[in-house]
């Protein structure tokens, strides 16, 4: 069975729909820079046309094929492409896990925009999909990533090794209903 969720959903500051062809300039603005490159990609340097186009196609089929996947979020107010958060299923260190992966424009860090966007993918991710966990993980440099999977409820793990690099791996479980939890916003 294939779970689902929203394609199209709101936050307080943004839109939300699952990605396509139609965001191809919106991703090459992050693929191409240099800063955010740094920390996304597994050599630390931008992306090329080609690489974003298979991106995006690699994030079609896991929506096609599993019911959720990445999203890309623009600004409500002026339809401004921020950056793209979303769910994905992968294999870490032989454990099947859903990862939830994130990236912003580097003209908008520090608005909040991530966690904004990782707070409303973690709980679709809990809630809709039903997920036992949530995994994530980014290189042990990127404070302000961790700081993200941080305030949503992600707890360290373990160190991994993820495209060659170490990485810090983090998780998050749902919090029981008897224990009074509700997730972090």
């Amino acid at each position: 069975m294939i779970a689902r969720v929203p394609e199209r959903f709101s936050t307080a500051r943004l839109v939300a729909g699952p990605m396509s062809d139609d965001d191809f300039e919106g991703l090459r603005l992050l693929h191409r820079d240099p800063v955010v490159m740094r920390t996304l990609s597994a050599t630390g340097e931008p992306l090329g046309e080609d690489e974003t186009r298979g991106f995006i196609e690699r994030c079609r089929d896991h929506w096609l094929q599993h019911g959720f996947g990445v999203w890309t979020f623009r600004l409500e107010f002026s339809d401004t492409f921020i950056g793209y958060c979303g769910l994905k299923r992968t294999t870490i260190e032989d454990e099947a896990c859903i990862e939830l992966l994130y990236a912003v424009r580097a003209s908008h860090w520090g608005q909040g925009y991530a966690g904004e966007m990782a707070a409303a993918v973690v709980r679709l991710g809990l809630d809709k999909l039903g997920a036992d966990s949530l995994v994530s993980f980014t290189l042990p440099v990127n404070a302000a990533s961790r700081r993200v999977m941080e305030k949503q409820g992600f707890v360290y793990e373990k160190d991994i090794v993820h495209a060659g690099l170490p990485h810090v791996f983090l998780r998050r479980r749902p919090i029981p209903a008897e224990a009074g939890g509700v997730p972090p916003a």
